[in-house]
């Protein structure tokens, strides 16, 4: 979607209905096009691969600091396959930029909108529709920023060596 393909600084919120409708590589794929970081919701860590350099760990209770620091800073956010519910968003917000425009993938459509204004409202499968924007993505050939390509890796070293740490 053009608010997508305008985002400078992208991220990807990934959420049960990546892990329901088996869309994990194509929310990495949109990633690398984009050059959006990928955060989960609350208890889907699982939505992504832990390995990707992009991905910046959970939301929620003790949530990642990088996911969350990144998703702070987000001028867009693709919220895919989640509801952006109390338990991964408080409902307010301190994760959530006020200014942040929101394109909300959701199969259901009573929940598209519900909890935060969202720019565009996708009512559909997570992966057919992320097929979809995929296709048109690599149709308008994307530049990433790189100031936040660069700004995501540094999150994810800085993820990686925390992990180590632990």
């Amino acid at each position: 979607h053009g608010a997508m393909l305008s985002a400078r600084r992208p991220v990807i919120l990934a959420g049960g209905g990546i892990e329901w409708s088996m869309a994990s590589e194509e929310v990495t794929w949109l990633a690398d096009l984009l050059g959006a970081a990928m955060v989960t919701s609350y208890g889907r860590a699982d939505a992504v691969p832990s390995d990707h350099p992009y991905f910046l760990g959970h939301l929620g209770r003790l949530g990642s600091p990088e996911g969350i620091e990144a998703i702070r800073r987000a001028d867009v956010i693709l919220a895919a396959g989640t509801r952006l519910s109390q338990s991964t968003t408080f409902y307010d917000n301190r994760f959530i930029p006020a200014d942040a425009r929101i394109v909300q993938i959701e199969i259901d459509p009573e929940e598209i909108g519900r909890n935060y204004p969202v720019e565009v409202g996708i009512e559909g499968d997570a992966r057919a529709v992320l097929e979809d924007l995929l296709e048109r993505a690599r149709d308008a050939e994307p530049r990433p920023n790189q100031e936040w390509v660069s700004d995501i890796h540094d999150w994810s070293a800085r993820r990686q060596e925390r992990l180590e740490s632990e």
